[in-house]
């Protein structure tokens, strides 16, 4: 028997959760803040947007696959399979986090705060999802993924630690250490600084670029994909009995930094975590080296939606009016059955027919190739239940009116071939040849226009309409 893919959606405590943890009530909370010039709306406007970003990405998982839900604090005490598919929302570091406890699995990230995370590791917004896993389960998926090198230390007593930034070796304090440092060629130095850092091309932008700046060093500092590790001596003190001449350099596959502690209690962490440390007693040794794993992160290319109200073709600071799209108002038909019975909607749910002028709303797209072609109907099944799509077909049937339909981004047929079926004339624009091509391929797909290219951001269609022409369907999942 051959088990469906399990999606591991990773997060972390929002700071409102840690707030009420600590202070018992929202009004404790908000007093606290206010006190420190800040204000409860917006911790909480960031939890919701966390939360939202987590359901939509959960949402996005096929009904048909296992999953598990994951804490970041959890993490040491989880136990990951070969096959999982890692997906972890929220900020970049949470990559980091759980990179450690992976052997090989891919991880997708999902930026939840693109204004406020720089999304080098979660460089995928939510509404990507969908995507994103179909092409983690595709033949192709290799193509997509992006190797991260890491870095490992190991003791002489056999433990090990593995992180993708760096790893610090010193104090806890970090105050001075003593140890003496064996760099590959043989040359020792007996050392007494604030520490040594050995970044990867991941962690060369953190940390480790701190100290390179203030150095001002000439040494040319990894790439992430690269094989190659950095290593910075912090705060080298000269004395006696300790040197600087080696205080920085790089390290190739195979290479090893070796550090033999010269003082009590030196402490070995990863990535920032402190909380899980490696301790090297006086006259210990550990090896610091390219780890022989690397995080496999998922990268699809995609355009971006220019900046301003989301689902509007002005930008910020314009006065504008938000479209709302068809697919949503058949959407929250199904939550609120007043609007299919042809009752009055809720006023936050208000709509009206648009007619399609000659100029689109610019919409940020995602270029699906072959190998999320291939299995989207598959992944995606249960979006094709009668159950599913039969109320929405029903809506927008109703809306059109017996006239013509145009859909964007009509991908593999979902809903324009049941909508052509009810005697609809469709039309519809996809960038993805590849998706199209597997709506051609099905029974009835001869009857419904199909063109290729964006979905808006120019002056006009690149499809024939007239202004008579209904929007009737909007199709853009999940």
């Amino acid at each position: 028997m051959t088990l469906t893919p399990r999606a591991v959606l990773i997060h972390r405590r929002t700071e409102l959760e840690e707030l009420l943890d600590r202070h018992g009530t929202l009004g404790q909370a908000a007093y606290f803040l206010k006190t420190r010039a800040r204000r409860i709306e917006d911790i909480a406007a960031r939890h919701h947007a966390v939360k939202a970003a987590i359901a939509a990405t959960a949402s996005a998982v096929p009904a048909d696959w296992r999953r598990g839900l994951v804490e970041r604090a959890d993490l040491p005490r989880f136990l990951f399979a070969p096959d999982d598919i890692i997906v972890a929302v929220g900020q970049d570091g949470l990559v980091a986090n759980v990179a450690k406890y992976l052997d090989g699995q891919v991880v997708i990230g999902i930026n939840p705060e693109p204004a406020r995370n720089p999304g080098v590791l979660v460089p995928h917004q939510p509404h990507a999802a969908p995507a994103l896993l179909a092409a983690a389960v595709g033949p192709h998926a290799d193509n997509h993924v992006e190797p991260h090198a890491m870095v490992e230390a190991a003791t002489d007593d056999g433990q090990q630690l593995a992180a993708l930034n760096e790893i610090y070796i010193g104090q806890a304090s970090h105050q001075t250490a003593r140890y003496t440092l064996t760099i590959p060629d043989g040359q020792a130095e007996p050392q007494a600084s604030s520490g040594l850092l050995v970044a990867t091309g991941t962690g060369a932008t953190g940390w480790c670029r701190s100290a390179w700046l203030e150095r001002k060093s000439t040494l040319i500092l990894p790439a992430p994909a690269e094989g190659r590790l950095a290593w910075f001596v912090r705060e080298a003190w000269p004395s006696p009995a300790t040197g600087t001449a080696l205080t920085e350099g790089d390290l190739a596959a195979g290479q090893s930094l070796t550090v033999t502690a010269e003082s009590d209690q030196l402490t070995l962490f990863g990535d920032g975590i402190e909380t899980d440390a490696i301790p090297l007693a006086w006259g210990q040794t550990a090896a610091i080296r390219l780890a022989p794993q690397t995080l496999r992160l998922l990268h699809l290319s995609h355009s971006v939606a220019p900046p301003g109200c989301p689902g509007c073709h002005r930008g910020p600071g314009s006065r504008h009016r938000r479209t709302r799209s068809v697919t949503a108002m058949a959407r929250d038909a199904t939550r609120y059955p007043a609007l299919a019975d042809g009752g009055s909607p809720l006023p936050k749910f208000g709509w009206r027919r648009a007619g399609v002028r000659g100029r689109l709303l610019f919409m940020g797209s995602i270029t699906w190739g072959p190998e999320i072609a291939e299995v989207y109907d598959k992944a995606y099944a249960a979006k094709f239940e009668p159950s599913v799509l039969g109320p929405i077909v029903d809506l927008l049937a109703d809306l059109a009116r017996g006239g013509p339909a145009l859909e964007f981004a009509i991908g593999t047929g979902r809903v324009a071939l049941p909508l052509r079926a009810r005697g609809i004339a469709v039309q519809g624009i996809e960038l993805s040849p590849h998706m199209a091509g597997q709506m051609l391929a099905k029974p009835g797909a001869d009857a419904v226009a199909v063109g290729q290219g964006p979905v808006g951001g120019g002056d006009q269609a690149p499809f024939a309409s007239d202004s008579d022409s209904q929007v009737a369907v909007f199709e853009k999942l999940p």
